[in-house]
């Protein structure tokens, strides 16, 4: 990969950001908020949290990355569609069997 092409991602993506404030909160606040909740489960236990707060700070921030990549996937625009559908092989199969099948 080219820096050239690594710059155009890094560029496309914080467009998006950019203009997505809703996602940039959830990269910030959601893994912050979803902390101090599982802090005040386990304010009873300390050693627990103390236990378990390390790992949880890799694991959320990992959890919340996958929501939004799996978010940002489903908003992307379809592909381009080619306007000469005799180039698809499904297409032309199917407009083949379609115009030749028997009538009833």
């Amino acid at each position: 990969m080219t820096p050239r092409v690594t710059f155009a991602v890094v560029a496309r993506v914080l467009a998006q950001l950019r203009r997505d404030p809703r996602t940039v909160a959830m990269l910030i606040v959601l893994p912050t908020v979803l902390i101090s909740l599982m802090w005040w489960m386990f304010i009873d236990s300390p050693h627990t949290f103390d236990r378990i707060g390390g790992p949880l700070l890799a694991v959320f921030p990992a959890i919340i990355m996958f929501i939004v990549t799996s978010v940002a996937t489903l908003r992307e625009p379809p592909p381009a569609r080619s306007r000469d559908s005799s180039r698809c092989r499904w297409a032309s199969s199917t407009s083949s069997s379609a115009t030749h099948s028997p009538s009833p």
